[in-house]
């Protein structure tokens, strides 16, 4: 027999309590470092004679995220305090460092905004898909908090 299932009023409580007992935890990437995945993204996914993709940076930027750069920064200052005050185990780079906010709210700007699978995602970004599809929906979450 299945155990009995919790209320969407018990789970929203209980995550709450979860989210007032979490320990702030800063992502090991500096700031030089977050601005490095926009680099390694643009170099793989920069245009190449005979695509669509604008060459410039700025235009580029819209292009692959559906938001200007100053709105991007803007989303990462929402979503910033939720993301980092509970870091999960599994986003963490090849490296073995967290994923910083700037990079998970791209990847999951990018798999709502392209509708492209998510290990396509991934490997723009050079994560795999389980990471993809955390990233995305803990991005979702803190934009409904």
């Amino acid at each position: 027999m299945a155990p009995p299932k919790k209320s969407k009023k018990a789970k929203r409580d209980s995550k709450k309590l979860k989210k007032s007992r979490s320990v702030s935890v800063v992502p090991i990437e500096n700031k030089a470092a977050e601005s490095d995945w926009w680099d390694s993204f643009w170099q793989k996914n920069s245009p190449t004679p005979g695509s669509t993709v604008p060459s410039d940076e700025e235009e580029g930027f819209k292009y692959f995220f559906r938001v200007s750069k100053k709105t991007f920064d803007y989303i990462c200052s929402l979503v910033r305090q939720d993301l980092v005050s509970r870091p999960p185990s599994g986003l963490i780079n090849i490296e073995g460092r967290l994923l910083s906010v700037e990079k998970q709210v791209a990847i999951a700007l990018r798999r709502l905004a392209s509708g492209e699978s998510q290990v396509s995602v991934g490997a723009s970004f050079g994560v795999g898909q389980s990471t993809v599809s955390q990233v995305t929906w803990r991005f979702i979450e803190a934009l409904e908090e």
